[in-house]
């Protein structure tokens, strides 16, 4: 079961592309993040936290903010969504609105959907 607050975003950036940039910026909040990534049917899924002990306290608490007001990133992206685009799924611990955290992960991720100049990519 999910426990955080998830937002919908439309890409046609490839996986490798999305996941370049936002890794480029998420050093801003965790500079040496820990990062659980799985394919399941060719859908990523993938974690991002401070450190490996969040990722794991994730098991007891669910999403959670901790004492500095951080927590853990989760995004699926789905490349698969329709011919034309893909879906990236963000997960947070809470309401963009409630936490300073959360908004600015938003962010991050709708000014890479946004900003970057969308072309059609082939994958390898």
């Amino acid at each position: 079961m999910i426990t955080g607050i998830d937002y919908i975003f439309y890409t046609d950036l490839n996986f490798s592309s999305f996941i370049h940039l936002f890794e480029s910026r998420i050093i801003e909040l965790y500079p040496n993040f820990y990062r659980e990534l799985d394919n399941d049917d060719n859908v990523f899924n993938i974690f991002y936290t401070q450190d490996k002990n969040m990722f794991e306290a994730m098991d007891k608490k669910g999403f959670f903010l901790d004492r500095n007001k951080k927590g853990p990133i989760y995004i699926i992206f789905n490349p698969h969504f329709s011919s034309q685009q893909k879906r990236i799924s963000l997960v947070v611990p809470c309401d963009i609105n409630k936490s300073s955290f959360c908004y600015k992960v938003y962010n991050m991720i709708k000014e890479i959907v946004t900003n970057t100049p969308q072309k059609q990519e082939v994958s390898p």
